[in-house]
């Protein structure tokens, strides 16, 4: 009763006061589950559970500050698709260690430890959430660029967290929804022979952005959070010192990475053609700048689901420019970085700096139609969809 009462209240009080009050409902209500979300207990017969992210379920507005990450819009629009099939939706969040709120699920989709923990229950279909490559192949693309940079510079960067994938809890599992294209699904090939790959998610608030593509041409955009080695900023630093006449724009946390800071530090300070922004709101005036005054956007990540930032700069009309393991299909409108190494880079960059303006206008147009036909909620409510018959066609043994 206690944890319906909490629940009721983060509801009716929460939705306004989260942004502020974050720290405080955490430590005291440790991520409450919500059940039934949409109130639909009279009118649907099934039961779903999902464990991931609630904070989005009380402060649900695209544009909140609480929301301004992919994977948070992505847990509103999973919610949506699994009432619009016929499910009454109970949401944990995969950090919480509170109980479930029913005894009995006919769907759980989830990802993390609570996720693993689960006792499989008689009649349920588990569907595990992958989020980003398989663990262990993140492991050791990071591992490799941790120790390519020691080789070049003496110094060992920062590592970032990588979710711990129990490999056959997965393959007990009826099946996997992969948040990626098919080369990130198919690094869980070895674990399910059922794989979903689903698209990642864009912003509503994000539009597209006219530009001057005969200034915009030398200049790129590096759209990060933290992780600065995985997402091969150290790569992008040293492919752009050695060609002054273009411009990167970093816009990333480097400054919680001390040790890549000082490693960094000329490239980062002191060279003329690089920006250092930091850490950047994508609803802000200064995010707008800075994309318009680009021709691109540039990712060398070593293991991503499908880069969401990515996403939300081809949003604004700037052409990708990744790696392979970035998850992102760019089609004829950019250009994959592959093999993924720093001659590579300048290579690329150079090249696509010398593109007649027609056909970087022609390119920018088809990148921002693509987010607007593949990234949009209204996509992935759909394939979620599409998903969930194929799940109850399996279970029903059609």
């Amino acid at each position: 009763m206690v944890g319906v009462i909490k629940s009721l209240l983060f509801r009716l009080v929460g939705r306004r006061l989260y942004n502020r009050c974050a720290p405080v409902w955490r430590r005291y209500f440790k991520y409450p589950a919500i059940a039934d979300v949409f109130d639909k207990q009279k009118m649907h017969k099934k039961r779903a559970l999902v464990i991931y992210l609630s904070q989005p379920f009380f402060a649900p507005e695209p544009t909140d500050p609480a929301n301004r990450h992919a994977n948070l819009q992505w847990s509103l629009v999973l919610a949506d698709a699994l009432d619009e099939k016929g499910y009454v939706v109970d949401v944990l969040d995969l950090r919480s260690d509170r109980p479930l709120p029913s005894s009995k699920y006919d769907l759980i989709i989830g990802c993390g430890k609570r996720f693993y923990d689960l006792p499989r229950q008689n009649g349920t279909t588990l569907v595990y959430l992958a989020t980003g490559c398989e663990g262990s192949f993140q492991r050791d693309q990071q591992t490799a660029r941790v120790e390519a940079l020691r080789l070049r510079r003496g110094v060992r960067g920062e590592s970032i967290p990588v979710s711990e994938n129990d490999g056959q809890r997965i393959a007990n599992c009826d099946a996997v929804m992969s948040v990626g294209n098919e080369f990130t699904s198919s690094t869980y090939d070895d674990f399910s022979q059922r794989i979903f790959p689903l698209p990642n998610i864009g912003f509503s608030f994000i539009d597209k952005l006219e530009r001057d593509f005969a200034t915009a041409r030398n200049k790129y955009l590096f759209l990060g959070s933290r992780g600065q080695v995985h997402k091969g900023l150290d790569l992008l630093l040293e492919a752009f010192a050695d060609n002054a006449d273009l411009e990167l724009y970093i816009c990333a946390s480097v400054e919680a990475e001390p040790v890549f800071q000082k490693c960094y530090e000329r490239e980062l300070y002191h060279l003329t053609n690089v920006h250092f922004v930091g850490r950047i709101d994508l609803a802000s005036e200064q995010f707008r700048e800075i994309a318009r005054a680009c021709a691109f956007v540039v990712l060398p990540s070593c293991a991503e689901g499908m880069s969401g930032s990515v996403i939300s700069a081809m949003q604004t009309g700037l052409i990708p420019l990744v790696s392979e393991t970035s998850g992102i299909d760019v089609g004829e409108f950019g250009k994959l970085l592959q093999p993924c190494t720093i001659p590579t880079i300048q290579e690329v960059i150079r090249s696509v700096s010398d593109l007649p303006t027609k056909q970087l206008e022609r390119q920018s147009a088809a990148a921002r139609e693509a987010t607007e036909l593949c990234f949009s909620p209204e996509n992935l409510r759909r394939e979620i969809c599409d998903v969930l018959g194929s799940l109850a066609a399996l279970k029903t043994g059609q």
